[in-house]
């Protein structure tokens, strides 16, 4: 919107403010002044008005912004009127729908001459882009750009019977307005009329047979309040926008509808002549009437938004400039909100009037005060966060798949897997009954059943190394009445290619990639003891027979892993080793499984913290250990049995591992050769060999002893 320098100056005075710091001070309190521009001897301000600010959308109402920016007070309105004409009679204004038009006020000014407009009424207009019509028409126009309400003039005498009706549009009623166009009214639209006709759209555009000609002598002045709904609804229906319509549907100011309509009466005598008729007519409805609402302003709200206390002359001293009333509390301000603030409705409408004029280049920038009502996470929370933390550091990507899969894909994933202590006849996949696609028609049983179709999307599109896990549950369901749904929380992972090809070659992963990631997850959780059982059914599984097995904790299967079987491979287009893993966490710590059932659990939570032994400054003493044995005696076995030995070898025995396994030539038949590693060490000085010796020996005598071996 344009605003003229010279008009800004009869509401506020600007003397010694150039233009440029005008802009400014505008652009400072939210009043972005996009262009300035010089017109004549005036200066045209080019200013973003939003459209939450109707009281902006004026010259006295940006002149209220400069005087409380500028600390200058605002001129008054000096514009007063003289009615000497005859007396009104009540009934020449009749508001038939006061919904739609609570306040309707009128004056009549008879004898006016209609002529052009002077010389400076039409610099003003021009200055902001208005076209002159004639000193009427201009007048009403002046005072809406002055003043910011819309007013229309009727030459009243050729209104039926010289009176107003203010009532809806009728079924198929048409009306010619002032841009000559026909439109077709309508009863959800609010008309003015005579007593016989349509002369006008409310709030939008007067009609073409009552417009003000030169040969207009009487006039009829509107000066009203229509509801904002109403006209917006109006101005969409008949695809008009009008300097009215745009005030009007965005809000207009109650308290100026008689204002605004002395205003235009006196300009109207000072222009055309004529003698204003004794009496206004203000029709308005009581129980719709605007009243200033009061709000209280707290000192406290304001520092608490803006971070920093405000000075009280950066607060009332402005309310009042910008023409509320603040008067002083003991907690802060009883505001009151004059009508034409729309905008205003609470109390943080009220801190941002202070901070905008405050200025938030005066707000230091300080980070807020933050204080979580979030309580300490869920032992289920730490733990699952605990089992993304290994397998994120393990290499793998973590995935988010859907819960929905097909049944082809749930078969394929489940088929042959021990399901970790659930009876196979009891494995039965939910059934969606309004499922997305026929790919997610059940929900799924094993995470298994996701993960093989993400690998394979990235497979199929030229990503060779992919080793992904994902952290979600399995649904498991029942054939019992009610449909019950076990819910098991899971963790299971897919590799298939962890290591980029090198000039070395490909090293692809194996059974024992696998094995290792779950003992650092279950150790992470705090699980020291496990066992390891292989599985070796044959069939169409999921996992190779031979090459894979399941964890044994306290008795209880709670992961399984291995490599996948050449079936699945084959199923899903996978080249190479891929080997995959499935834990329960419910298993371990207890978990939810429908119906607010409760798992038995081998610990009751996941460590909270962990303790750190410092890494030793002396150097070990190594000794390498061969043993002949039957191929029955696990590896596992073996380095469980020296574990439980080492709390009896001095706590010299820092570890055991495994260097060479060999059943090959030269080896009895059933019969394996296993060569271990055997690691002393101490923390506070070196080992010798005299040390050691002893200690060792006696480990491998319970060795040989224990699982009737040979040295190799």
């Amino acid at each position: 919107m344009q605003f003229s320098h010279h008009w800004l100056s009869d509401h506020v005075d600007l003397a010694g403010i150039a233009p440029d710091e005008i802009a400014r001070r505008l652009t400072d309190v939210g009043l972005t002044v996009e262009l300035v521009e010089a017109h004549g001897d005036d200066t045209v301000f080019e200013i973003d008005i939003t459209t939450n600010r109707p009281d902006a959308m004026n010259h006295r109402g940006i002149a209220r912004e400069l005087a409380a920016a500028l600390k200058r007070e605002m001129k008054p309105n000096a514009r007063s009127i003289s009615a000497i004409g005859r007396t009104l009679p009540p009934e020449l204004v009749t508001v038939v729908c006061p919904n739609l038009c609570p306040r309707f006020a009128a004056r009549v000014v008879e004898g006016v001459n209609v002529a052009p407009s002077p010389a400076w009424l039409v610099a003003r207009l021009e200055a902001i882009g208005l076209r002159p019509i004639n000193n009427v028409v201009d007048a009403t126009n002046y005072v809406l750009w002055d003043l910011g309400h819309p007013l229309h003039a009727y030459d009243r005498d050729v209104l039926e019977a010289g009176r107003i009706v203010v009532r809806r549009g009728r079924i198929d009623e048409k009306l010619v307005t002032l841009d000559g166009v026909e439109k077709m009214l309508s009863p959800e639209m609010c008309v003015i009329a005579d007593a016989a006709k349509a002369v006008g759209v409310a709030g939008v555009m007067g009609g073409e047979h009552s417009g003000v000609t030169e040969k207009t002598k009487n006039l009829l002045i509107e000066s009203a309040w229509f509801d904002p709904g109403s006209i917006r609804r109006t101005s969409k229906m008949l695809g008009m926008h009008t300097d009215a319509s745009h005030r009007f549907e965005r809000g207009a100011d109650w308290d100026a509808v008689p204002v605004a309509l002395d205003a235009v009466a006196s300009l109207i005598v000072e222009l055309a002549g004529g003698k204003v008729c004794k009496g206004r007519l203000d029709v308005l409805d009581a129980a719709d009437a605007r009243i200033e609402k009061t709000i209280v302003l707290r000192r406290s709200r304001i520092e608490r938004i803006a971070g920093c206390p405000i000075p009280d002359e950066s607060i009332a001293p402005v309310l009042l400039r910008l023409g509320f009333g603040a008067l002083a509390t003991d907690q802060g301000w009883s505001v009151g909100v004059p009508p034409r603030r729309v905008d205003v409705e609470i109390e943080d409408d009220l801190v941002e009037e202070v901070l905008r004029h405050h200025g938030y280049n005066n707000i230091p920038a300080v980070m807020p005060s933050w204080a979580s009502c979030e309580g300490a996470p869920s032992a289920a929370r730490r733990r699952e966060q605990a089992v993304r933390d290994t397998l994120l550091a393990a290499g793998l990507d973590e995935v988010v798949t859907f819960s929905f899969v097909s049944n082809e894909e749930d078969r394929i994933a489940r088929a042959g897997l021990p399901r970790l202590g659930v009876a196979p006849e009891k494995v039965s996949a939910p059934v969606l009954a309004n499922p997305l696609a026929e790919t997610q028609a059940i929900l799924r049983t094993t995470l298994l059943s996701s993960l093989l179709p993400a690998a394979a999307h990235n497979v199929r599109h030229g990503r060779r190394d992919v080793a992904i896990f994902e952290v979600g549950r399995g649904f498991l369901g029942e054939e019992e009445a009610g449909g019950a749904i076990r819910e098991l929380r899971l963790a299971a992972f897919l590799i298939g290619g962890r290591w980029p090809e090198t000039w070395q070659g490909r090293k692809q992963p194996d059974f024992f990639d696998a094995k290792g990631i779950v003992e650092d997850v279950l150790g992470r959780l705090g699980v020291a003891d496990v066992s390891w059982q292989p599985i070796r059914e044959a069939g169409e599984g999921a996992l190779a027979p031979g090459r894979a097995a399941e964890a044994i904790v306290g008795a209880r299967s709670v992961a399984i892993l291995g490599e996948l079987s050449p079936h699945v491979l084959h199923h899903y287009d996978l080249g190479g080793t891929w080997v995959a893993g499935e834990l329960t966490l419910g298993k371990i710590f207890g978990g939810g499984t429908g119906r607010g059932v409760q798992e038995d659990h081998i610990l009751p939570a996941p460590p909270a913290s962990f303790s750190f032994r410092p890494f030793s400054r002396y150097p070990a003493v190594e000794f390498d250990l061969t043993l002949e044995h039957d191929r029955s005696q696990t590896l596992a076995s073996i380095l469980e049995f020296v574990r439980v030995r080492k709390a009896s070898a001095a706590e010299i025995l820092e570890f055991v591992s495994l260097k060479d396994r060999y059943d090959g030539q030269g080896v009895a038949e059933g019969k394996v050769r296993t060569t271990l590693t055997f690691v002393y060490r101490r923390g506070d000085r070196s080992l010798t060999q005299e040390e050691v010796k002893p200690v060792h020996e006696g480990v491998v005598s319970e060795l040989l002893l224990k699982f009737e071996a040979t040295r190799g």
